[in-house]
């Protein structure tokens, strides 16, 4: 994955909404990459159902991933987020999908809307600023310099590959899951620097990415087609994200 010329904005938005209700939980993400929306039909604080909508991906196959997603049915709701969910491979998941399901479970027990806005830039000095506003209020303000966090705060020193179980023995259920959607945001506002486009198919990826999703199998990676022109080059902030969803704070 070479180029000179990155195919997005230098600046990286993500927004993610999540919305629950008595009966459901519905969870949306879209950026420069993707668009998805997950819902979890629960009864008793167990789901039920799993529904799942691919409106913009960026391989053909990555909304086949529903099939997968199924194994949240019976899975409990739980306010803190599940980071290892009970009979789950992640890696056999649409790693999108997945953290959708795993959000709307922490969700699920809470009546009303959740918004998380994510921002990724690159600093002067070769790192990355990365802040994540909550129903518009700053909460997370990194500095990311290679891969690790290198901020006067709380997650200082921690490497973005292993954060995730630090975070589950010592944070709160909400600083818990605003850590989980910001470090997903960074990692996934590296694409910035490929050009998708110059590959056909997720096959001619799999030096790099072998495994990694459900798409980066081997038995299916070739046979996932590039979606040319589905990254979207125009997004200068989150109210151009999930449209559908309505104007976000604090624009509203």
């Amino acid at each position: 994955m070479t180029g000179s010329i990155p195919p997005v904005a230098p600046v990286f938005h993500r927004r993610l909404v999540l919305d629950a209700s008595d009966a459901a939980c519905v969870a949306a993400v879209e950026d420069a990459f993707h668009h998805f929306v997950v819902t979890l039909e629960h009864a008793h604080r167990l789901v039920t159902v799993v529904a799942a909508r691919a409106p913009r991906t960026p391989w053909s196959l990555c909304g086949e991933a529903v099939q997968p997603l199924q194994r949240f049915v019976g899975q409990a709701l739980d306010r803190r987020v599940q980071l290892a969910v009970p009979g789950i491979d992640s890696k056999q998941q649409c790693t999108h999908q997945f953290d959708l399901a795993v959000l709307a479970l922490s969700h699920g027990v809470t009546l009303g809307r959740r918004e998380f806005h994510a921002v990724v830039r690159d600093d002067a000095d070769g790192a990355e600023l990365a802040q994540l506003w909550r129903d518009g209020e700053l909460v997370l303000d990194w500095r990311v310099r290679q891969g690790r966090v290198d901020s006067a705060c709380l997650c200082d020193g921690r490497d973005l590959r292993t954060i995730l179980s630090w975070a589950g023995e010592c944070l709160d259920d909400d600083a818990l899951q605003a850590l989980y959607v910001l470090r997903r945001a960074v990692m996934v506002s590296a694409g910035r620097r490929a050009d998708l486009d110059r590959f056909s198919d997720a096959g001619q990826l799999m030096a790099r990415m072998a495994g990694a999703c459900h798409v980066f199998k081997p038995e299916r990676a070739s046979q996932a087609l590039r979606h040319v022109g589905s990254t979207r080059m125009d997004i200068s902030g989150p109210a151009q994200l999930l449209t559908e969803f309505g104007v976000p704070p604090p624009y509203r």
